[in-house]
C-alpha cells in the first residue's frame, strides 16, 4: 500500500501509544522500516515525531492505559507523556542542520501536545524556537537523524511558510534529479475549500431530497 513515496509524513495523534500499536499490528512499522532502509524521507510532526523515537512512555495513564511502547527507532530521542498538555503559538527559523532547507528560514505556527521529548543520542536540531506565546526563546527544537532522511518536531503548520515549503519541494525533487519550477504556490484560501465542498455535495448528494427536509416558514 505504501508503494513508492517521495516522502512520508507520520501526522499528530490523539493516542500516540494506541496508534503505535496499531502501526505495528497492521504491518505500517515493517513498510515504515522497509521505506527507511530505501532511504525514503520519513518526516513526524508532533505525534508523529514521538513514534520515530525509541520510545514513547505513559506511566499515568494520560492516554488511558499505562505502560510504554518502542517507537520505531528512526530519531535517538525517547517521549514521556504527561498530564499537562502544551499550548503555544511559536515562530523561529530553521538552523544548518535542517536537512530540506538552507538556514534562516522564517517558520510559524503552534503546539498542542502532551508529552516531553528528550534527546537519547546524538542528533541535529533543526529547528530553533525563537518566540513562544509572548516571550522571547532561543531553544534548539526537533530531532534529524545522521543521514538527514528522519526528520521530527512538534510544529504544527511548519510548511504553511511558502518559502520552507518551497525549499521541501525543491529538495525532493532533487533527490529525483528532477527540475524544481518556482514556488510553491500559497495554500488555497478557505472559501476556496468551502465552495470544492459544496460543488461535492451537489454532485454526490441528492439537494432536492434534503432541501425537502428543511423546514420553511
Amino acid at each position: 500500500e505504501l508503494g513508492k513515496p517521495d516522502l512520508v509524513i507520520i501526522p499528530g495523534t490523539k493516542n500516540t501509544c494506541a496508534d503505535l500499536r496499531f502501526l505495528r499490528e497492521s504491518g505500517w512499522v515493517g513498510a515504515l522500516k522497509s521505506a527507511r532502509r530505501n532511504k525514503v524521507p520519513v518526516f513526524g510532526i508532533c505525534g508523529g515525531y514521538q513514534m520515530l523515537g525509541a520510545r514513547v512512555a505513559d506511566p499515568t495513564g494520560v492516554e488511558g492505559r499505562k505502560g510504554a511502547v518502542d517507537g520505531l527507532g528512526f530519531l535517538p530521542v525517547s517521549t514521556i507523556l504527561e498530564k499537562e498538555k502544551e499550548l503555544a503559538q511559536v515562530s523561529g527559523i530553521t538552523e544548518a542542520g535542517c536537512p530540506f532547507a538552507e538556514a534562516g528560514i522564517p517558520f510559524a505556527g503552534y503546539e498542542i501536545h502532551a508529552g516531553l521529548t528528550r534527546l537519547t543520542g546524538r542528533t541535529g536540531q533543526p529547528l530553533r524556537i525563537l518566540r513562544r506565546r509572548s516571550q522571547t526563546r532561543n531553544d534548539p527544537d526537533g530531532a534529524v537523524s545522521a543521514d538527514g532522511l528522519a526528520f521530527g518536531c512538534y510544529v504544527h503548520g511548519l510548511f504553511d511558510n511558502d518559502k520552507l515549503r518551497t525549499q521541501l519541494v525543491k529538495w525532493l525533487c532533487g533527490r529525483k534529479g528532477i527540475s524544481h519550477r518556482g514556488k510553491v504556490s500559497a495554500r488555497r484560501q478557505p472559501a476556496d475549500d468551502l465552495d470544492r465542498l459544496a460543488d461535492i455535495l451537489e454532485e454526490y448528494v441528492d439537494m432536492k431530497r434534503v432541501a425537502g427536509w428543511i423546514a420553511t416558514p
